[in-house]
């Protein structure tokens, strides 16, 4: 199938890039790496009347860092994120979580921000964001705006940024302790499918291995990514010993007492939220397992 026809436009520079949004308001999306808007204007999930390519807005790409952020243009592919230098030291759950994303094709073209603004659930980047604590910075008309990971996304398809507004930045914050693991785990049919689960999960322990900060996203159950609520309370401030682990999968299925569970081709609601408590049990031992070695590295160097 064929996009249905549309007008296109290049931003020459972000202002125009918003201006051209603004003239196109009522039926109008933007065009990063193209690998979500054009798969979906193809099979007609998406049919704008106008695409405005922002693929060469050199403001929008880069990753800096400063005393509270690591910054990370929206428009950065996959490829340099997985690439930079800041990630192996601070950052594990970004680099865990790039290398899951597809194959080299989609990361050498695929954008980080163009992939949360279209607010699928079933792709990585929701969860892990989710689980970061994120911010999103957008810029439209009335100037710029900052948004939470957790209510970006409304639904499939529609975040909370208005139809002349562009995401322009994700900011991560520092953690605080060097004592961190994380963890990016799906399950996939196949490589590169839809994922039918997806759990993203940060721990930062202090020196007693006890956890200081947790952080879990859950993706491809419900329709959005969520917060596993739960599941932070039950391991802030213990050990992620035999006993709590347990407790991690049914703490996990609660995060989605009435919500509408994704059910299709793929698998059906009722197996994906058994399969979520399994995937959450081994990414959180994975990350606590990174996180207490870690600590325990940094107690032999001291």
């Amino acid at each position: 199938m064929y996009p249905r026809a549309f007008k296109y436009e290049r931003a020459t520079s972000l202002e125009n890039a918003i201006e051209l949004l603004s003239r196109n308001r009522e039926d109008v999306r933007p065009l990063a790496g193209g690998m979500s808007l054009i798969p979906l204007a193809k099979l007609r999930l998406l049919s704008p009347g106008c695409i405005v390519d922002i693929g060469r807005l050199s403001e929008l790409k880069g990753i800096k860092q400063d005393k509270e952020w690591l910054e990370i243009g929206a428009l950065t592919t996959n490829t340099e994120i997985l690439e930079s230098k800041w990630l192996s030291g601070s950052y594990p759950l970004l680099l865990d979580t790039v290398k899951e994303i597809g194959d080299v094709q989609v990361r050498n073209r695929g954008t980080i921000g163009g992939n949360l603004a279209q607010a699928d659930s079933s792709t990585d980047w929701p969860a892990t964001m989710i689980a970061l604590r994120a911010k999103f910075v957008s810029r439209g008309p009335k100037g710029e705006r900052i948004h939470d990971a957790d209510s970006f996304c409304i639904e499939p398809y529609t975040t909370a940024l208005d139809p002349d507004e562009l995401l322009t930045h994700i900011r991560v914050p520092n953690p605080a302790s060097g004592s961190v693991g994380a963890s990016h785990i799906k399950l996939e049919r196949r490589k590169g499918d839809y994922a039918i689960g997806i759990v993203s999960a940060q721990l930062e322990v202090d020196n007693e291995g006890k956890c200081v900060s947790v952080g879990v996203g859950i993706g491809a159950v419900g329709v959005i990514a969520v917060r596993a609520s739960k599941t932070e309370q039950l391991l802030k401030g213990r050990r992620v010993d035999a006993d709590t682990l347990a407790k991690v999968g049914d703490t996990v299925r609660d995060s989605f007492g009435g919500m509408d569970i994704l059910s299709d081709i793929k698998a059906p609601s009722d197996y994906r939220l058994d399969v979520i408590g399994t995937l959450a049990e081994r990414c959180i031992s994975k990350a606590y397992s990174m996180a207490a070695s870690a600590g325990a590295g940094q107690g032999k160097g001291r």
